[in-house]
């Protein structure tokens, strides 16, 4: 995760996921963490036809968010799997574990 276009992609479509009732999480808080792609790295990517034009693969995200009120904790807790709105609402961000504020 050396690239810094890549990190702000990252910080983007996690945070465009994060739209809660009680606000917006914005993209400076998300901190990108790791990629990993979860399908055979050293195949080609296959788009839904066969074919490689616009291939994908699936690929695992971490981050961190911080945030600094308790009622956006209580929402990210409350709602554990938000969707990646767009053309692809199968695709999950997952919250998998929360710290506590100081």
């Amino acid at each position: 995760m050396a690239d810094d276009a890549f990190k702000e992609f990252v910080r983007k479509l996690i945070s465009g996921a994060m739209v809660l009732p009680t606000g917006h999480i914005q993209p400076g808080v998300v901190i990108p963490k790791s990629a990993t792609v979860m399908e055979d790295v050293n195949a080609e990517a296959m788009n839904s036809h066969g074919g490689l034009p616009y291939g994908k693969k699936k690929v695992r995200f971490e981050a961190t968010i911080v945030v600094d009120s308790r009622v956006t904790e209580m929402e990210i807790d409350r709602m554990p799997a938000l969707s990646l709105a767009g053309f692809a609402p199968w695709r999950k961000l997952q919250v998998e574990s929360l710290q506590e504020m100081p």
